[in-house]
């Protein structure tokens, strides 16, 4: 596999709201609600069977062409001693499929052939991390509430080394320090309600945030007093205390997965119980911006926080149709293709519910039954099987211009993060590509990183690749190019596969779905009603009007699919596009590649991407008519640590190295943390690499490659290398 050159794990189709045909591009075609709710003659009807509307069904079968895992109940939570464990879906104590995911599955690639409505767009304002550049005019301040109104009063500060800080205990108190205008504060000693001689009091600010998330030459830790104790505070304004909070908010819904939930607060603040967060609140220690004129213009939980772009997502698909927005965002009254065939549902506020006589909604008129095993299938293997747990399911969170965005209409360079203005396209729907078969083979998609980070992983039994099911869609009243896109959704291509389930980013859920268009049931209206007036044997009548088989229009229709969107499609969704020895894989640094490592610290790449300027990576959209997908490159990380020794090429009679490996790995991690224990490795070449590992989550890292490249399972720390050796010659990173 290539180093360097990768597949992000996701692509993207452009959406344009319009359908090409030939030379020329039309609107995709939109139907008026209304008069669909009065009952026009069309045959969105649930009521009546419309004369010349297509009802019947037909089965399909699923084949999983990779392990694939579809989540019926969680039955552990996640701890940091334990991650969670999800029991797959089951129906009747059997394995299944839930029709919904297959809803679900086939009702978003008849939503991205028709071009129709993104039906799930959430509508979160975007903000990005403040550039460095821009945080050198903050100041730090109290919160103070006087009356119904909030005022913040200017105080000093100066840092502490993160070594002095994590010794002392931030609480709601006053500590008292020598003369800040010292040379060597950092080496001052802290003293706790004593305030003789000339100490200067104050309050200890430190950020309550996981090591791995701050730089370790930080001074986020903090010594705040009052320089000026008679300087009056400065008022804070509605809309101020709004972009704060919202934003704050926005990381408080964002992380709510994540061991450790932003914003991060410091140490000791207790605030009110009963108010969320993110909330300004009395006594609380931010930095804020001012104008000349003393008036405060921006707050800031940290010195380099959030901005707010002023742009949240509906206001990019906005840009390029407005009939992309979901229904009910009050912007449209028509209903695209997509929402004709599998209904609406809005969803009102408190105010709306108030004013409006009733909310809009449609049911669908296509169904989707379970997905049940085939006949003959076994799953005894896979009951007494262990679970294992999943690599960290995450991505970079939009805006992340870098992959989401591109500059305009006609492509280019999105602007970097921290400068991300209003003016970006964003690239369309997202598609997750297909692995290599060598990486889902070599279960690519299973954690490497061992105890580290266990609150964030998900243990599951994925069904093995090669399980067959089988399912019905059950149809009514469809017109024919409403049923000829429905069918090209279930079989795009010959050589296309679905996505479905979870891990979808790591390689599972790669599915094949197959029918036979002469076995479609259709529903002769006609001949039931006629089969009741008959004599005779009325069963037979009604048996052969339910199961007519053979297709009533002599051909498929596709004036709804845009074959410019198909084609872009086809090509994501089958797999032998892929380049040989290209990984696909999350954006990763040089250095994270080489020890395997996809899980730990995943903004390196975007960091050193954005300070790129001028040669910043991007993923580009797909046009139709492309042969290739689109790769990218991992970068340097640009961190200095001595590389791990070479894997022996000849097998040594004793190897310090190997000897060396296996007492790290049988050592317990926390100890590993400490440099007193690194005697268990004196002497080793291993010990001195050990030694210039920066950080205990490096340190992680670098056992987790250990034990990707050499499987110590049942050896004894008296085994002859050469036994180790041989005993590993079939391993490998992978």
């Amino acid at each position: 596999m290539s180093d360097s050159e990768f597949y992000n794990p996701y692509q993207f189709i452009p959406v344009t709201g319009r359908i090409k045909e030939g030379n020329k591009a039309k609107e995709s075609e939109a139907f008026d609600y209304k008069e669909i709710a009065e009952g026009e003659d069309s045959p969105v009807r649930h009521d009546i069977w419309h004369k010349d509307g297509l009802s019947g069904s037909f089965q399909c079968t699923l084949k999983l062409a990779a392990p694939t895992f579809v989540g019926g109940k969680r039955v552990v939570e996640a701890t940091d001693k334990n991650p969670a464990q999800i029991e797959h879906y089951l129906r009747n104590g059997i394995p299944a499929i839930p029709g919904n995911s297959l809803r679900g599955m086939v009702g978003t690639l008849v939503e991205t052939l028709s071009q129709s409505t993104l039906r799930i767009l959430g509508n979160e304002n975007y903000s990005v991390r403040e550039d460095v550049r821009d945080a050198n005019d903050k100041k730090i301040g109290r919160v103070m509430k006087i009356g119904d109104s909030f005022f913040i009063k200017e105080l000093d500060y100066f840092g502490i080394s993160s070594k002095n800080a994590n010794t002392l205990i931030a609480k709601q108190q006053e500590y008292y320090y020598g003369d800040p205008t010292g040379d060597s504060k950092a080496e001052r000693v802290f003293l706790h309600n004593n305030s003789q001689g000339s100490l200067v009091k104050g309050q200890l600010r430190i950020l309550d945030a996981p090591s791995e998330d701050m730089p370790g030459s930080r001074k986020s830790e903090l010594f705040v007093y009052d320089a000026n104790p008679d300087s009056d505070p400065l008022e804070l304004g509605t809309e101020q205390i709004s972009a704060y909070e919202q934003i704050c908010e926005e990381r408080w819904n964002a992380t709510k997965n994540s061991p450790a939930r932003q914003p991060y607060l410091y140490k000791g603040w207790q605030g009110k119980a009963n108010i969320e967060p993110w909330r300004i609140q009395d006594g609380l220690l931010i930095y804020y911006r001012s104008d000349p004129g003393g008036r405060v213009k921006e707050l800031s939980l940290s010195q380099v926080w959030r901005k707010n772009t002023g742009r949240n997502a509906h206001d990019f698909f906005r840009n390029i149709d407005p009939m992309l927005l979901p229904w009910g965002s009050g912007e449209r009254e028509e209903l695209s293709i997509a929402e004709r065939l599998f209904g609406v549902a809005e969803d009102l506020s408190l105010t709306e519910q108030l004013t409006k006589e009733a909310a809009r909604n449609l049911a669908s008129r296509v169904r989707f039954g379970d997905a049940l095993p085939c006949d003959k299938q076994e799953f005894g293997d896979w009951q007494s099987a262990p679970p294992v747990t999943l690599r960290i399911l995450s991505s970079p969170k939009p805006p992340s211009p870098a992959l989401y965005f591109k500059a305009g209409r006609n492509g280019g360079h999105p602007p970097a993060k921290q400068r991300f203005k209003n003016s970006p396209t964003p690239n369309g729907r997202k598609y997750y590509l297909h692995h290599p078969q060598q990486q889902i083979d070599n279960s690519r998609w299973k954690s490497r990183t061992g105890n580290s980070n266990l609150k964030q992983k998900v243990s599951v039994k994925p069904l093995p690749a090669g399980t067959e099911f089988f399912f019905t869609v059950e149809f009514d009243n469809l017109s024919n190019p409403e049923l000829s896109l429905l069918k090209k959704a279930l079989q795009p291509g010959d050589r296309f596969y679905h996505r479905l389930g979870m891990g979808k980013s790591l390689g599972l859920g790669k599915v094949k779905i197959s029918y036979d268009n002469d076995k479609i049931n259709y529903i002769d209206r006609k001949k039931i009603y006629a089969a009741r007036r008959e004599d005779g044997d009325k069963s037979s009548g009604l048996y052969a009007a339910f199961h007519s088989s053979g297709t009533p229009a002599n051909t498929d229709d596709h004036r709804f699919i845009d074959q410019g969107t198909l084609d872009i499609l086809k090509l994501i969704g089958d797999p032998s596009k892929l380049k040989e020895n290209i990984d696909v894989r999350p954006p990763l640094s040089l250095e994270q590649v080489k020890c395997d490592n996809w899980e730990d610290e995943g903004f390196r790449w975007f960091v050193h991407n954005d300070r790129q300027n001028n040669d910043r990576q991007y993923l580009n959209a797909i046009q139709p008519g492309a042969e290739a997908l689109p790769t990218l490159l991992s970068l340097a990380d640009n961190k200095k640590s001595t590389p791990l020794p070479d894997r022996p090429v000849e097998p040594p009679g004793k190897s310090e190295w190997l000897m060396g490996a296996l007492v790290e790995i049988r050592a317990n991690n926390d100890k590993l943390r400490n440099k007193s224990d690194h005697r268990l490795l004196k002497g080793t070449p291993l010990a001195k690499h050990w030694r210039d590992i920066p950080s205990p989550k490096d340190r992680e890292v670098e056992l987790a490659r250990l034990r990707v490249q050499w499987d110590f399972a049942d050896i004894g720390p008296n085994t002859d290398a050469k036994d180790i050796y041989d005993a590993n010659t079939t391993q490998s990173a992978d």
